[in-house]
């Protein structure tokens, strides 16, 4: 019935999840979230893996060079494929093998160091990935993109002072911030237990087709007491992907490796009515 009525209504838009259909007002998916990200961080290549229905969006943007992988089984438009979850780390140790060797060609280039810290960072390898990010930047001190991802990488890691000092200055002079700057603030903010700055930088996330935003909005929502809207932002994340709302922990340990903002951003999911966070 959902997809009869938004095929039917001009300005409706209709997004199959797991287990559920979302009808939006805004044309927003997981494509377009991808290219807006990577143009923001002027990326000549995309790697990106997915094992949702709602991935499908994003593999169909991407063309070579970019690397599209499908974690498990179902029919994609992704030009690769490993058999679940336990194959990825083996797909991460290749990427970290093409960044060394890119930083063995240019060492002295501070965003192949960037994309150490990044691969890094998603291997767990949170002392290597962090001194790849200072060495990104102590390469290029006026990179304020580099600044402002290392700066988040150090509030995930649960040194939330530092990380939020380095975001400020990357974001100063009204520079425009990338989507997943805004994201870093808030989670530094909300675990420090600053509402009103969590709730404005929430509201600065230019959009919610993005888990951690829409985790965001669901929590900024719940703080502020709309009942009705913490409802609503419940019901989009469900829509965006299933398992962040029947095991939120989980999903958030894929993102966050600081054990302690986990358990406070899921208790706090568990107060706005999400019922796997507790």
């Amino acid at each position: 019935a959902a997809e009869a009525l938004g095929s039917s209504t001009d300005g409706l838009s209709v997004l199959r999840g797991k287990h559920v259909v979302e009808l939006g007002v805004v044309h927003a998916d997981k494509g377009s979230a991808l290219r807006a990200l990577a143009e923001e961080l002027g990326a000549d290549a995309v790697l990106y893996l997915g094992d949702d229905v709602t991935d499908e969006h994003a593999f169909e943007v991407m063309a070579p060079p970019d690397v599209s992988i499908k974690v498990g089984e179902g029919a994609t438009a992704a030009a690769h494929r490993v058999s679940g979850p336990s194959k990825v780390p083996a797909v991460l140790d290749r990427a970290l093998k093409a960044v060394r060797q890119a930083i063995a060609q240019q060492p002295e280039d501070s965003r192949a160091y960037l994309a150490l810290m990044i691969v890094q960072f998603n291997r767990r390898e949170l002392g290597a990935a962090l001194s790849a990010g200072k060495r990104s930047i102590a390469l290029n001190k006026y990179d304020m993109l580099a600044l402002g991802e290392y700066g988040g990488r150090l509030i995930l890691s649960g040194r939330i002072e530092k990380g939020m000092a380095l975001l400020q200055e990357a974001g100063g002079g009204e520079a425009a911030r990338p989507a997943w700057h805004h994201i870093y603030l808030f989670v530094g903010s909300y675990v420090s237990g600053d509402m009103a700055e969590a709730m404005r930088h929430a509201a600065d996330i230019p959009n919610d087709n993005v888990a951690m935003g829409q985790v965001a909005q669901v929590l900024a929502a719940s703080a502020a007491g709309k009942a009705e809207e913490t409802k609503k932002a419940v019901e989009r994340l469900n829509a965006l992907n299933s398992n962040w709302v029947s095991n939120p922990q989980k999903e958030l340990s894929r993102v966050i490796p600081d054990r302690g903002i986990v358990e406070r951003l899921a208790k706090g999911l568990a107060a706005a009515g999400v019922p796997g966070g507790s």
